[in-house]
């Protein structure tokens, strides 16, 4: 079990999806750039793109 959870994580950190058909889809979410602010200045700043493993 250990080693299939090993592989399952290492093929979603590639960007890659994994699928056991009719039960569970797993894909690494995927952010945008976006527009934010800091907090402690109210500066306006840009939150790079990023995947999330």
């Amino acid at each position: 079990m250990n080693k299939t959870l090993e592989k399952l994580v290492a093929h979603v950190a590639n960007d890659d999806s994994a699928a056991f058909v009719g039960f569970v889809t797993f894909k690494s979410p995927e952010h945008v750039t976006r527009k934010g602010h800091n907090p402690q200045t109210g500066e306006a700043i840009i939150i790079p793109a990023r995947s999330v493993p």
